[in-house]
């Protein structure tokens, strides 16, 4: 009977019902009090923050493994411009792809959403203690990275920007021949779905634009929710708050501050 009316608790809390009918049914034993209901939500939410807390330590050891190894590749560079050889040439290269295929293979990485909750709650009959309340809140999720950026390096640029030719940057004749092509399957998506005649098209339309990342694209987005925070975004105190709260899921952070070790860079 107990477990019954835990579960028809979370059932009526999650429908919306309101502490006056908690205590209404629980008085006809048909659910428990409105305290109660609370206290059962939030024992399933203990711990709500453990995957998150995976993904930062997964993250800090990519990035102390990736330190680890730009310290070797600096290391074999100091040899060589003191003393080059051949062996040196070949210690260098396979550091360097040591390194890259540690990049390839780190953990994709996560970052945070957030934005205000705003509610209005209004008084049946209003006087000069009891008036509308406004209520600004802050909500945080936490996502996590489908497609990684790691394998692209952070201190070599592909090319010097000063002597690349202005060319590369404008679209080529390959470049306009595929916006055409990208744009009769949206364009042709759009006929579909409002006019009626062309729906026989639909069979030689593709569904999709297809590209690399298609696979990854297709996997559903891991996420976790930080909960809303009792802050307005609008005064600067609260948004320190804000940014005390998510600094904690920051890879790397510690709360000592003798620490030297630097936070990895999140979104």
């Amino acid at each position: 009977m107990v477990a019954t009316r835990h579960l028809k608790a979370i059932i009526l809390k999650k429908g919306g019902l309101k502490k006056t009918g908690f205590q209404r049914l629980a008085a006809l034993y048909d659910t428990v009090v409105y305290q109660t209901a609370n206290g059962i939500l939030e024992q399933y939410g203990a711990d709500y923050e453990s995957p998150l807390r995976g993904w930062q330590l997964a993250m800090a050891k990519d990035a102390d493994r990736e330190h680890q190894l730009q310290a070797d590749i600096h290391a074999v560079e100091l040899a060589i411009a003191t003393q080059d050889s051949p062996g040196l040439r070949v210690s260098l290269a396979m550091a360097e792809a040591a390194l890259m295929l540690h990049r390839e293979n780190m953990f994709p990485g996560y970052s945070f959403t957030g934005d205000n909750v705003d509610i209005r709650f209004k008084v049946r009959q209003m006087t000069e203690k009891h008036q509308h309340k406004d209520h600004h809140l802050y909500h945080i999720i936490a996502y996590k990275h489908r497609i990684s950026g790691y394998h692209l390096s952070n201190t070599t640029p592909i090319s010097n920007p000063m002597t690349i030719p202005f060319r590369t940057f404008l679209p080529s004749v390959e470049d306009n021949l595929q916006m055409v092509n990208d744009m009769i399957i949206l364009v042709g998506q759009i006929w579909i779905e409002y006019v009626p005649a062309l729906k026989w098209f639909e069979q030689f339309l593709p569904k999709r634009i297809d590209h690399m990342y298609m696979k990854e694209l297709q996997a559903k987005t891991e996420k976790v929710h930080l909960g809303v925070l009792m802050k307005n975004e609008q005064y600067h105190a609260d948004m320190l708050d804000i940014c005390r709260f998510v600094h904690q899921f920051v890879p790397g952070h510690t709360d000592d501050d003798e620490s030297d070790r630097k936070p990895v860079k999140v979104m």
